[in-house]
């Protein structure tokens, strides 16, 4: 998949055009989309499984920084698309996935259970904490980019603040939410960036007030990077 992106010119020609019919149909014949989803389904069976492993699933962020790469630059109309082309369309749809295998700790854990980053054992949720990690990467890649357009940035970041609403309703995936916020904000725990920072910040403050109301412990988190970039300290990560 990696190599179809980076080396099919005409893949990548037509993945620049008018999103048009491809999210409703253009993508069941696509070798990106199909791949995707294939990771997906991989990922979620060792999540239900309990796998102890990561399942290569960090691949997500070279399947971002090669889109990224074959992305025509953004234009002043694409704001007024959802998804201007089958690109972007894509790269909302890995965020999605990294989400999912986030998210459906939910669905693999017990309410009364220990979380940690590390446990492997018994009803854990080790790729969830994995894609915690990915995400991060994920997302300083797409907010980085001057390929996006504001309104798909702001929708990336909306789709995350969804999934942490619903993690925060569970207690005992607190860790999970934590790590989450973590390496948003700082990214494989490779230190803080303020334009990264700012970034994250810009489009926060874009989002619906009700949903910002309802994930305040992502504008805690937040305020904590800042104030940690501002004093010159160390940001930890779990």
């Amino acid at each position: 998949m990696l190599i179809r992106i980076e080396s099919d010119d005409a893949l990548a020609h037509n993945l620049n055009k008018p999103l048009l019919r491809y999210d409703e149909k253009g993508k069941f014949s696509c070798p990106i989309y199909s791949g995707i989803y294939f990771f997906r389904i991989m990922v979620l069976e060792g999540l239900y499984q309990h796998v102890p492993d990561h399942l290569w699933l960090h691949y997500v962020t070279h399947v971002v920084d090669r889109i990224l790469r074959r992305m025509r630059p953004a234009q002043p109309e694409d704001s007024n698309h959802e998804f201007a082309t089958p690109f972007s369309y894509l790269l909302y749809s890995v965020v999605a996935v990294t989400t999912d295998w986030i998210e459906d700790a939910l669905r693999v854990t017990d309410d009364g259970s220990a979380l940690s980053s590390d446990q492997t054992e018994g009803h854990h949720a080790y790729i969830s904490f994995q894609a915690a990690e990915a995400l991060g990467g994920v997302m300083q890649s797409a907010l980085s980019s001057d390929k996006l357009t504001e309104r798909l940035k702001v929708e990336l970041l909306e789709n995350i603040l969804f999934m942490l609403r619903r993690l925060t309703r569970k207690h005992h995936l607190a860790p999970l939410v934590r790590s989450v916020l973590a390496y948003l904000m700082n990214p494989y725990g490779m230190g803080l960036n303020a334009k990264h920072i700012d970034a994250i910040e810009r489009i926060y403050a874009k989002q619906d007030h009700v949903l910002r109301g309802d994930t305040k412990v992502f504008a805690n988190v937040l305020a904590t990077a800042k104030n940690t970039l501002a004093v010159g300290a160390s940001f930890a990560t779990p």
